[in-house]
């Protein structure tokens, strides 16, 4: 059954063609890894899935496939990350996506804030 999952949001810088199923500008890895399910969060969902992703903080939304997989904990830092909306620093939430820079400005507007809190229908 589909529902909504929260946290936070990173960026990365590229996603090289070949890798897993990476595949252009707008891109997501979704933070399930098998080995470690990226803090627990997420249910496991193959690449080519379809999700809706959304920006809780300037409330944009995007429906895109599932790129890569990823360890958003590994990759993000820890289980638990400061978030922020507009400069101002918010409470901790679980990292569960890694967006491409592309997808981060198309949601987002800026890089500034850098972990920023996320919403997945899956």
């Amino acid at each position: 059954m589909a529902q909504w999952y929260y946290g936070n949001a990173s960026y990365f810088d590229s996603c090289p063609r070949g890798h897993d199923c990476c595949d252009g500008g707008y891109d997501i890895a979704y933070g399930h890894w098998w080995t470690d399910q990226s803090c627990g969060i997420l249910p496991q969902r193959g690449c080519d899935n379809i999700v809706r992703i959304k920006d809780l903080c300037k409330n944009q939304s995007i429906y895109v496939p599932i790129s890569t997989q990823c360890s958003c904990a590994g990759e993000l830092g820890s289980c638990n990350g400061r978030t922020r909306c507009n400069g101002v620093l918010e409470g901790y939430s679980t990292p569960i996506l890694d967006l491409t820079v592309d997808l981060f400005l198309l949601l987002h507007g800026s890089l500034s804030d850098g972990r920023v809190r996320f919403g997945v229908y899956t």
